[in-house]
Formats: C-alpha cells, sequence, structure tokens
C-alpha cells in the first residue's frame, strides 16, 4: 500500500490530539478500526496541561494562615520552656537565694522571708509559679512574650526590707571579693576587682534608703488577671497586705534574655525611644511594650546576687564619666522628695567599686529605653 500525498498522515496518539486522530481513522477505515484505537489510547498515560497557579491567591492563603501558624510556633516554644527551662532555672535560683541569704527556712522547714510587717512569707511553688504564666486568661500573651526572649526567671522576696537586701548584697561582695573560698571571685568581664577592708560595697540613695518601710517609695502594681490593665503605686506595706496577690510576699518575673547585660553609653536606643515611650506602651495593645513593666530596687538586688553567686561576675556596669556604660533604670516604683519625682537607677559602679541603687539623673526623654531591664509578670 502506497502513501497517498493528499491525506493527512495518522500520527501516533502521544504526538497529537488523541480524538483528532479517532475522527480521521473512522473517516478513512470506518467505524470499527476506530473503535479499537480509541483501545489502544485509553491505554496509554494522559499527559494534560497544569493550570498555572494562583500566586496571588496562594500569597493570601499564606498571608491568612501565618497568625494561626506563628501561635502554634509560639505555643510550642513556650510549652518547651515552661517543661525544660522553668524547672531548671525556678530550682536553681530557689537554692542560690538560700546560700545567699535572701531566702530562709523557718522553725517547720518551710522556705520563705520575713516582711516588714514581721510576718512569714513562704516562698512559691514551681507548679504555682508555671500554673499562673499558662493560665489560659494568660496564654496567648505569655507564649508570644516567650519567643520574643522573656525567659530568665527571678523570683524576688519582695516582702523583706531593703536594708535587708542591702546587708546580704555588701556581705555577698566581700564573701566574693576575699579570695578566701577559691570558688567564690568578683570579676568584670573576667578581670578580678580590688577592694580594701573599708570599701562600702554598697550605696543607696537617700530617697530610696529604708523608703519602703516608711511609705515615701511606692511600687507599680499592674493586675494579675488582665495583661496591660491600668495599674496603680501602693507602698510596700499596702502590696503585701493584699490578699489576691497571685504570691504573696514575693514577685515572680521572666525578664527579657539580655537582662544582665550592661548597655554601652554610644549604642543606639530601639528606634530612638526612651524612658515615656516604654511607660506609655506599658498599657497601649498596640505597642511592642504592652502589658510589660521594669524592675524594683528589691528585684535588681536578686538579680545582681544571683548572677555574682552563679558566674562571678558582676552585672550592669557604669563608669564615673558614663562613657561606656550607664546602669539600668528600675521603672517599677518611684519616690518623691522636696517636690521631685525620682526614679532610681542600679548599676556595678567601677570607679566606685560598689553596687549603686542612685537617682536616675536627666530628663525622660534622654533616658534610652534600653537602659531599661524589661520583664512580665
Amino acid at each position: 500500500m502506497h502513501n497517498n500525498p493528499f491525506l493527512q498522515p495518522i500520527t501516533p496518539a502521544a504526538e497529537t490530539d488523541p480524538v483528532q486522530n479517532q475522527d480521521l481513522i473512522r473517516a478513512l477505515l470506518g467505524d470499527e478500526t476506530a473503535q479499537e484505537f480509541a483501545g489502544l489510547v485509553s491505554d496509554q498515560p494522559k499527559t494534560t496541561r497544569q493550570p498555572r497557579p494562583n500566586l496571588k491567591a496562594l500569597s493570601d492563603a499564606a498571608l491568612a494562615a501565618q497568625p494561626d501558624l506563628l501561635a502554634a510556633s509560639a505555643e510550642r516554644q513556650a510549652e518547651r520552656f515552661f517543661t525544660n527551662e522553668l524547672p531548671i532555672q525556678f530550682n536553681q535560683q530557689i537554692k542560690s537565694l538560700l546560700e545567699t541569704g535572701f531566702l530562709v527556712k523557718n522553725e517547720t522547714g518551710e522556705i520563705g522571708t520575713a516582711g516588714i510587717d514581721n510576718k512569714f512569707y513562704q516562698a512559691p511553688a514551681l507548679e504555682q509559679v508555671a500554673v499562673y504564666f499558662t493560665a489560659p486568661e494568660r496564654k496567648d500573651f505569655v507564649n508570644r512574650k516567650v519567643i520574643e526572649g522573656f525567659t530568665r526567671v527571678l523570683i524576688t522576696p519582695f516582702a523583706a526590707s531593703m536594708s535587708s537586701f542591702e546587708n546580704r548584697t555588701r556581705n555577698n561582695i566581700r564573701e566574693h571579693g576575699t579570695g578566701k573560698d577559691p570558688s567564690k571571685k568578683l570579676l568584670l568581664d573576667g578581670e578580678r576587682i580590688e577592694f580594701d577592708e573599708s570599701s562600702a560595697l554598697v550605696y543607696v540613695a537617700e530617697p530610696f534608703r529604708g523608703a519602703d518601710r516608711t511609705g515615701a517609695m511606692q511600687y507599680f502594681v499592674g493586675t494579675s488577671k488582665s495583661v496591660g490593665e491600668s495599674g496603680v503605686f501602693k507602698t510596700k506595706a499596702e502590696i503585701i497586705a493584699d490578699t489576691i496577690q497571685p504570691f504573696p510576699g514575693f514577685r515572680i518575673q521572666l525578664l527579657k534574655d539580655s537582662a544582665t547585660n550592661s548597655q554601652k553609653k554610644n549604642e543606639a536606643s530601639s528606634g530612638g525611644e526612651d524612658f515615656s515611650d516604654f511607660i506609655k506602651g506599658m498599657q497601649d495593645p498596640n505597642s511592642t511594650y504592652f502589658g510589660e513593666h521594669g524592675l524594683t530596687p528589691e528585684d535588681w538586688f536578686v538579680l545582681f546576687n544571683t548572677t555574682l553567686h552563679e558566674t562571678n561576675e558582676v552585672i550592669h556596669v557604669r563608669e564615673n564619666d558614663q562613657s561606656r556604660y550607664d546602669g539600668t533604670l528600675l521603672t517599677d516604683c518611684k519616690a518623691s522628695m522636696g517636690g521631685f519625682l525620682m526614679i532610681p537607677r542600679a548599676c556595678w559602679h567601677m570607679d566606685r567599686v560598689e553596687a549603686q541603687i542612685d537617682v536616675a539623673d536627666g530628663k525622660l526623654s534622654s533616658l534610652s529605653i534600653d537602659q531599661i531591664t524589661r520583664a512580665i509578670s
């Protein structure tokens, strides 16, 4: 049989449209042959053109799913922290506070502290702390903050007097600096700090000295039930007498992981924000700082002493001319003297060789937000 040059050639189904081939075969060779060919075609793998993806739809879907994915990731990360890290940090800090004298055992063996009201306040248990931070009404907020790096546990026996914090700090510095115990050192960036026996080692400025007992110093108190709800300032006596506090006589907080860093004077602040931005942002749902707060002098003494006990290093260093470091602002309290509002600043003063609670100088707009130790509770 010779090919007719005037007829269209019959080509394999894989090369052309099978339907068109069937019509051509039917016209040339009849229905029976066309049906046999159709059976052969149906046994071959079919290649169909995939529609082009709608990139905008995919992008919109990804953006819509993002909050749920972030929330799931935050929940997993927070769960790992509360399951693995919290118990380790909590137990280590209770141990450090006992060894440095900030916590004691009473006659029945309970661990706690004596308050300015002469009552004994028992330290909270690990389970209480875990339940508090993972409560449904706080879960989303805490998970988000854990992802942001609020992962350093701080346990403060707040009911104790400021003078007791000062005395224990002085004793701990002296123990680390004398060299009698080879495991204890007083270091700044790995270098030994020298001092003589006459050194004061601790200084608290007059507006704050003993002001927790007199009521001249007031502390910021936010609600434990609703994140970011307006807080008020109260005296220490008022706070520890409040029976609805989650941890009577204690402050339990999660600090930003950079809590012990010394802020360099010439480092740029976060977007040019200052102290007043932080204070306003604490209660602004649209602010990065919503639901956060700062520290009190009592908190800082605990942070200083537990860090020294565990690492032999001092924190929040300040030079006399402030050219290198400038300490940390303690924004959860205030005192007044002569009609002036005063905010404390804490530091290890390099030149005076002492832990200081001093008055923060300068206008609020000149105080960098990076000088604040940020916390949640």
